[in-house]
């Protein structure tokens, strides 16, 4: 015997995620998300100067890594209204916005990895000897030191955070439409241009 699942705003409230625990309302979350996009430019006041010394990668790395704290709560919450109701307009615009932003941050932040591999890990962990706030940082560098075949320009990296949002859409889409219990395609016949659909049983995706 098959049940019904509820609409979000029909479940009550006791048995739904506290998304007002990140963020008030949505309007919070709105005033959020401009302070945020306000302060990421003020990464490239770091670009082209971690090699000046230890003091100046702990500040653009703290600077990083509140930047990164902040986004993370934005994140949550737009995926959290999100992921409850993928019928939901305004949760979906939400969730777009703060993946195109996390994006552009990505982008922002693409020259501190290569950067910090031209230093060179052994400086860097001497540095970190040096200078108190860099001390927790010292496995992000063995760590990037490892990876170090992985990592690209600069302007490699930034391109690559720059088309996170596009290439982003086709799997958002996808996902929203194998969560949809309506009608897909599950198999296909085609004859005088024509395309024969018939519903699905499953709600799995396997059939798209």
């Amino acid at each position: 015997m098959s049940t019904a699942v509820p609409l979000r705003k029909d479940v009550p409230v006791e048995h739904t995620w506290d998304v007002h625990s990140i963020f008030p309302s949505d309007e919070a979350w709105e005033e959020a998300l401009q302070a945020l996009a306000a302060r990421m430019p003020g990464l490239s006041a770091f670009r082209g100067r971690l090699s000046e010394g230890p003091h100046v990668v702990a500040d653009c790395l703290q600077t990083v890594d509140k930047l990164l704290e902040d986004a993370g709560k934005l994140y949550q919450y737009g995926m959290m209204r999100f992921s409850v109701d993928t019928s939901d307009q305004q949760a979906a615009s939400l969730h777009a916005r703060e993946q195109s932003l996390f994006a552009q941050f990505t982008a922002a932040m693409a020259f501190l990895e290569p950067e910090l591999l031209a230093i060179g890990p052994e400086r860097l962990l001497e540095w970190a000897d040096q200078e108190p706030r860099l001390a927790i940082y010292k496995h992000y560098f063995d760590t990037l030191a490892r990876q170090k075949a992985h990592v690209r320009s600069a302007e490699v990296e930034e391109l690559l955070g720059m088309v996170m949002d596009p290439f982003r859409t086709a799997t958002g889409v996808h996902g929203t439409i194998a969560s949809w219990p309506r009608w897909r395609p599950t198999s296909t016949r085609r004859w005088c241009g024509r395309t024969s659909l018939r519903r699905s049983r499953t709600p799995s995706s396997r059939s798209l």
